[in-house]
């Protein structure tokens, strides 16, 4: 047999770590993810919302010219182009008549897939909770937590809440859950556009050239764009989001008082996620802006999680979170970092009472 060469003994060498790498690595160090595989996640749950879809099939892959954000998480670790997790839903519960009252059971949950972790990890998770539902249980792979062991945020965070942990497993996955009831009114709202006062002409003004000027479409993991109005407005397209935050950064260098909503729409037995902007015209009473149509929405028949964006979770994350804007999927961090929406699967079902 033919003696090898010193420089093939280094290619094999070099080819069985790769192998050997590949199969040691943890999950959260081997994958590597795409703008495509992002979109194509969120149609296939029926995440986007019709009108959001239509033009996500024509516009493509946004820009990404603009410079990632220095304390985003995918700045830190280099993950450029992250798919965002798909909660899957279940439209299996009959939808009921529109009525001004209706009462839900959501059960929302977080699962961290076995060998993600080759060693056993202390796991903490921070799952949506809105404010005002009446929690029914949480805890891990359906074994309830006591109180003690479960942090609701409170009225003083922008982001609603609910924290555990645990320790991660090599052979099977972990499933963090919540369990809640929440109520909604389905009725119209008033929104900017029926409003009369002189007070709002201005927010008017604003709202009615976003719509007229700003197409409605996805955009990529917010923690990846550094400033987000800037990007809407110089590519004249952005999501729901998006156009809320030119809207609010619009208003507030007028001296309006705008702010950022976000939460869950049930829908059709369907359920889809919400960002919207709202407007005082003297800081108490804050009225709804309809950026893609003239209709507002009405915050009422969401489930409303977050009162604001760019706010601190409680408690306080100690790795800087996948989506730094806002939080409507959850975060989980390990001891070592971050754990990234694409390594965590999170699943929705809701219940008409």
């Amino acid at each position: 047999m033919a003696k090898m060469k010193k420089s093939e003994v280094i290619l094999w060498t070099m080819v069985l770590i790769a192998l050997a790498a590949n199969i040691w690595l943890p999950r959260h160090l081997r994958q590597k993810y795409s703008w495509d595989r992002d979109l194509s996640q969120r149609v296939a749950a029926g995440l986007l919302r019709p009108d959001t879809l239509a033009v996500a099939k024509d516009t493509g892959s946004p820009s990404s010219s603009g410079r990632v954000h220095p304390r985003s998480a995918a700045a830190e670790y280099g993950l450029e182009e992250m798919a965002q997790p798909v909660p899957e839903v279940d439209g299996s519960q009959p939808v009921p008549e529109r009525s001004r009252r209706t009462g839900l059971r959501v059960r929302y949950s977080i699962t961290v897939p076995k060998g993600t972790f080759r060693l056993r990890e202390n796991l903490r998770c921070w799952l949506p909770y809105p404010q005002g539902a009446r929690l029914i249980e949480a805890g891990v792979n359906d074994v309830p937590f006591p109180e003690e062991n479960i942090t609701l945020s409170g009225t003083s965070s922008p982001h609603s809440s609910l924290y555990m942990q645990t320790r991660s497993s090599r052979y099977k996955d972990i499933t963090f859950y919540e369990v809640y009831e929440y109520d909604v009114t389905l009725n119209e709202v008033k929104g900017l556009e029926e409003r009369s006062e002189e007070s709002l002409a201005s927010a008017k003004e604003i709202a009615s050239w976003i719509r007229d000027s700003i197409s409605l479409a996805p955009m990529k993991e917010y923690s990846t764009i550094e400033d987000i109005p800037g990007q809407v407005l110089s590519e004249r397209r952005g999501d729901e989001g998006g156009k809320a935050l030119l809207f609010i950064k619009m208003c507030q260098d007028k001296g309006i008082s705008a702010r950022y909503r976000s939460g869950l729409e049930p829908s059709g037995g369907k359920v889809y996620l919400r960002e919207w902007a709202e407007v005082s015209p003297d800081g108490k009473e804050w009225i709804p802006v309809g950026l893609s149509g003239k209709n507002a929405p009405n915050p009422e028949s969401f489930i409303l999680i977050n009162n604001d964006s760019n706010g601190e979770l409680s408690p306080e994350k100690t790795y800087p979170r996948s989506d730094n804007v806002d939080f409507l999927r959850g975060e989980v961090e390990w001891e070592g970092g971050n754990l990234y929406f694409p390594l965590w699967n999170s699943e929705i079902t809701i219940e008409y009472l």
